[in-house]
């Protein structure tokens, strides 16, 4: 990513920002921080509803790494 969706989010330039996150989230289906800023760009173009989702997949991937994490305590 090397923050290049960030970047093009600041921009405003929101559809590339897009097709840099699908693309991640593409190869790595885990990356929760992909999912993110996915949530922060479509929250840039105002779509709610997906951005809400896309938190959602967030938080759930955060948390499996948290479980995962604790379960090596």
């Amino acid at each position: 990513m090397n923050n290049k969706d960030y970047t093009l989010n600041a921009l405003g330039r929101y559809d590339e920002a897009l097709e840099v996150l699908e693309k991640v989230i593409q190869l790595e289906p885990d990356h929760d921080n992909a999912w993110n800023s996915k949530s922060a760009v479509l929250f840039s173009l105002e779509r709610y509803e997906e951005a809400l989702c896309c938190c959602d997949q967030a938080i759930s991937l955060t948390s499996e790494l948290s479980n995962l994490s604790n379960d090596w305590d």
